[in-house]
């Protein structure tokens, strides 16, 4: 009785019952009437009454039976018609597609709202696979989803997808499918799918990403430009500074050289890199500080590198860059005088790893007079120090000097 219906097992047992009592009640009613009339004739016409009796009263058991049976399958009709009208109220009225899909990848069943984002009518789609309007791009992952949910490694997909319109336009949508399964068996029966319509989203992004690219491409057009520029003035001052026999002229030439070899070398470094919005740090204070050595620094000045890998945004760049050129031209002028050799030690370092900077440059030369004179390059050096919201201080080291640049808020770098 596993597979019957639950109204049909109550009849079933009704009639057992029944079939019991009525057989104990014919039994017993035979022996009392024999016990108590003796006349055969009597006999017959109690045994007639007894049957017609047991008629009447089988049929009006039968009758009550059958008007509650009636009664039921209409309550339960009418309750079942009222679940699918509002099954199918909601399935219409929901702001989301909702389709069935068969095994075979037919639809069996689509709301409005999923005939309004794909732009076919009901009656186009159940005439139709779901992949004749799948775009050809996207059906190897649609495919895929479905092998995975039939071999069990999935109960949903979730996936963005491109459905084709009538007139072959795409349609980017969010599908929500699961397959459903028999709920003894576990055989698989259709699929349940959900789709939200994102064709505007994916639009903008698609216009963003256009957006983007393009600005990536001016601005290394700009920067390429620039450094190009930079590199123009460079040669003209250099080309000037080979007619000056003043030597302080020359010098002065020689700073200006290398602070715009600064600025160009940034530009140079973002150009390169395509990211424009934070440069590797340590890597252009090692390529300054090697330019500066050998446009600037005699022989016997050996130059020591000790770099935290860090990335700097390009805004902050600029100022510690030049920072740096003043400080290493600083020290290249007056802490080894007369050819005396030496080291000048470039140390960079983001102490706490929360995008603070430390850079210092350290000499093992004659050290700084005391009071200490401050040029146009430790002047320019504290202005940009002052710029950056940093600080600038002076250390001695041994018989030499230590300058230390530190710049914390907002941080300038990122330790990477």
């Amino acid at each position: 009785m596993r597979g019957l219906t639950p109204s049909l097992r109550h009849s079933i047992r009704i009639a057992i019952i029944y079939a019991i009592l009525s057989g104990t009640w014919i039994a017993l009613s035979d022996r009392l009437a024999a016990s108590l009339v003796d006349d055969a004739a009597t006999l017959t016409l109690v045994q007639t009454a007894k049957g017609w009796a047991f008629v009447v009263v089988t049929a009006i058991i039968i009758g009550v039976l059958v008007r509650r049976a009636l009664q039921r399958e209409l309550t339960t009709a009418e309750a079942l018609n009222e679940s699918r009208n509002l099954y199918q109220a909601t399935v219409e009225q929901a702001a989301v597609g909702i389709a069935h899909v068969d095994l075979n990848g037919r639809w069996r069943m689509v709301n409005q709202r999923f005939c309004e984002i794909v732009g076919w009518s009901r009656e186009e789609l159940l005439a139709r696979n779901f992949a004749d309007i799948t775009h050809p791009d996207d059906q190897p992952a649609d495919r895929e989803e479905i092998r995975r949910m039939f071999a069990g490694e999935s109960t949903n997909s979730l996936i963005e997808k491109r459905y084709l319109r009538p007139d072959g336009q795409p349609v980017w949508i969010m599908l929500s499918a699961r397959l459903v399964r028999h709920h003894l068996t576990g055989q698989p029966q259709f699929f349940i799918a959900v789709i939200q319509d994102i064709n505007d989203r994916k639009v903008a992004d698609q216009r963003l990403q256009a957006a983007l690219e393009e600005k990536e491409v001016l601005l290394g057009e700009v920067h390429h430009r620039v450094r190009n520029n930079l590199q123009l003035v460079i040669s003209l001052l250099a080309l000037e500074a080979t007619k000056v026999t003043d030597p302080g002229m020359h010098q002065a030439f020689d700073d200006a050289l290398a602070r715009i070899h600064a600025i160009g070398l940034i530009h140079q470094q973002l150009y390169e890199r395509g990211d424009f919005a934070r440069m590797d740090f340590s890597d252009y204070v090692h390529k300054l500080c090697l330019a500066l050595r050998s446009a600037l620094a005699p022989a016997n000045i050996r130059f020591v590198f000790e770099l935290t890998s860090a990335h700097c945004r390009a805004e902050p760049a600029m100022p510690m860059a030049m920072v740096v050129v003043e400080l290493v031209m600083n020290t290249i002028k007056h802490a080894f005088p007369d050819g005396r050799p030496g080291t000048v030690t470039i140390r960079l370092t983001t102490p706490g790893g929360m995008g603070s900077i430390t850079l210092e440059v350290e000499d093992n030369g004659i050290g700084a007079p005391e009071p200490m004179h401050e040029g146009t390059g430790l002047t320019i050096a504290r202005m940009l120090t002052h710029q950056l919201d940093g600080t600038l201080t002076r250390e001695p080291s041994g018989q030499g000097t230590r300058m230390r640049l530190s710049v914390g808020s907002p941080p300038p770098c990122a330790p990477s």
